[in-house]
């Protein structure tokens, strides 16, 4: 499913509740992530970063959410980024779409808590073995990158996608079913670092 596509995502919708019966669990965890400084930065970034990080999100959780009444109610885990709390130079359009998530997010948890769905959010740091890092810098400079800011959490090391993943599966199930509209750091104590990498 490509998110930027509306059909795309009627698509999805409609095959996952035809295929299980029922949508009770949503997780937005696709994501584009470009760097350039805020008066260099083409249009085209702003583009695909707000389409893919903010429009997409929106737009599945807009969709699934009739089918979660239905089913009498459900959890929304949105998967957004520290950089959505935090000013990172040569990164404002990344960080301007996941504080637009994080916005979208609460929001729809007050607009929906009285069906019991849940929205929530997890604001990871860097994470390794995705796709993301290497989309952005070039598959010879991921290595580096990662090298670079493990030290700088204060846990010293980068994120695994398991830390993500387990972390979604709490919010997703009934173990929170009194949290909503969290903004939950899941990035090994980076949001309160203050230490810059190296140039």
């Amino acid at each position: 499913t490509d998110v930027t596509v509306i059909e795309d995502i009627e698509n999805l919708v409609a095959a996952a509740a035809k295929r299980t019966g029922a949508i009770d669990i949503l997780v937005n965890n696709a994501g584009a992530m470009q760097f350039a400084a805020l008066d260099a930065a083409p249009v085209s970034d702003w583009e695909l970063m707000m389409k893919t990080n903010a429009w997409g999100p929106w737009q599945l959780m807009a969709h699934v959410v009739p089918h979660m009444r239905k089913a009498g109610g459900g959890s929304i885990v949105n998967i957004s980024s520290i950089a959505g709390i935090k000013a990172f130079p040569g990164a404002g359009l990344y960080c301007a779409s996941k504080a637009a998530l994080q916005s979208i997010s609460q929001v729809a948890a007050m607009e929906n808590a009285s069906d019991s769905i849940r929205v929530n959010c997890i604001l990871p740091a860097v994470v390794e073995d995705t796709e993301l890092t290497a989309s952005a810098l070039g598959e010879e400079n991921v290595q580096p990158f990662w090298d670079k800011f493990g030290p700088l959490h204060p846990l010293g090391r980068n994120g695994k996608p398991v830390d993500i993943a387990d972390a979604a599966l709490f919010l997703a199930s009934s173990q929170s079913s009194w949290i909503t509209g969290v903004l939950l750091n899941v990035d090994g104590g980076r949001n309160m670092a203050t230490n810059r990498p190296a140039d």
